[in-house]
């Protein structure tokens, strides 16, 4: 199983964001990227967090997208043989789009840490960026319409996919198993049962696809591709 590396950036006072990234996504190591005012900061974080995770630190200029940019895909370059998340707990908009632009340059996670409602007062994550790009082809969308039709919103078996479908067992297997990969639905056992799940990233990703295709007759799924 590959490593997860988490690249982090650091603002102060943002330790329980990324406390909220450490507890929501386990990890083998954790990257913070920070400036060279918050070093001490960051060696306080670094402390803090040893004991549970190796941990790295690289220090770049704030205000400078392409030296934030070209140190965050030296990361990934680094970590490579890993799985990376990008996870911009930055209030720094130069900060946050060099990190959206590396998960996107580098095929990485990228999910970003959103306060909730003033009653509970938690960091939560937003994934942005799916695992793994997947083109919306046709029976893929007709898969994701099937379970979107159901009351639940959940089908419990291929076989019920398949007759809902017309597709060949094996075919639904790997269809599914694509859009898994894509973050588009959710699998789980219960029992002898496989429940799968659409997301809410699958909602829409597949509304999208329908107005497209509903508004543009020349409509090409390479453009889902694009934007998933």
């Amino acid at each position: 199983m590959r490593k997860i590396v988490q690249v982090v950036s650091v603002d102060t006072g943002n330790f329980e964001a990324v406390q909220c990234i450490l507890l929501q996504r386990k990890c083998s190591i954790v990257v913070f990227v920070h400036s060279a005012e918050l070093r001490e900061y960051v060696l306080q974080i670094k402390n803090d967090f040893r004991k549970l995770v190796d941990t790295d630190s690289y220090q770049v200029q704030p205000v400078d997208y392409h030296d934030i940019l070209s140190t965050l895909l030296d990361i990934a370059y680094l970590y490579r043989e890993s799985e990376v998340h990008f996870a911009p707990c930055s209030s720094n908009q130069i900060m946050v789009t060099a990190f959206c632009m590396a998960a996107q340059y580098s095929e990485s996670i990228l999910h970003l840490t959103v306060l909730g409602k003033p009653a509970d007062s938690q960091y939560h994550l937003v994934d942005l960026f799916p695992k793994k790009r997947q083109m919306l082809t046709k029976p893929k969308k007709n898969i994701l319409k099937q379970i979107l039709s159901k009351p639940n919103e959940q089908i419990t078996s291929n076989k019920e996919l398949g007759s809902r479908t017309d597709l060949e067992a094996s075919s639904i297997s790997e269809h599914v198993r694509d859009l898994r990969d894509a973050g588009y639905v959710e699998v789980q056992k219960h029992g002898r049962r496989r429940i799968t799940r659409i997301t809410a990233l699958g909602k829409v990703i597949l509304k999208i696809a329908q107005q497209w295709q509903e508004n543009d007759s020349t409509w090409d799924t390479t453009r889902i591709q694009q934007t998933c």
